[in-house]
């Protein structure tokens, strides 16, 4: 299956990807109203909780939706370890 895919038709297959977009997305719609539905998207994504951070403390198990529970939540200045070399 990979053998089959050549530079020609990636390229063919991003332009079809770009066309469905455009026809779902954007085609009729005036740059006002793709504006306010960017903000409208910015909005809800800044009122939407942050993502958990998962560090070497924390717990793995989850409730029922899927949320870790218990484990040090707050700790989020762990950085993976650097091998510095001299």
């Amino acid at each position: 299956m990979m053998d089959d895919l050549t530079p020609n038709k990636t390229r063919r297959a991003q332009c079809v990807n770009w066309l469905l977009f455009y026809r779902d997305a954007l085609r009729g719609k005036t740059v006002e109203q793709l504006q306010k539905e960017r903000e409208e998207r910015a909005a809800v994504a800044a009122a939407a909780a942050p993502p958990k951070m998962v560090t070497a403390d924390s717990s793995q198990k989850r409730d029922d939706k899927g949320n870790m529970v218990g484990g040090d939540q707050t700790n989020t200045d762990w950085r993976p370890p650097i091998r510095e070399v001299i």
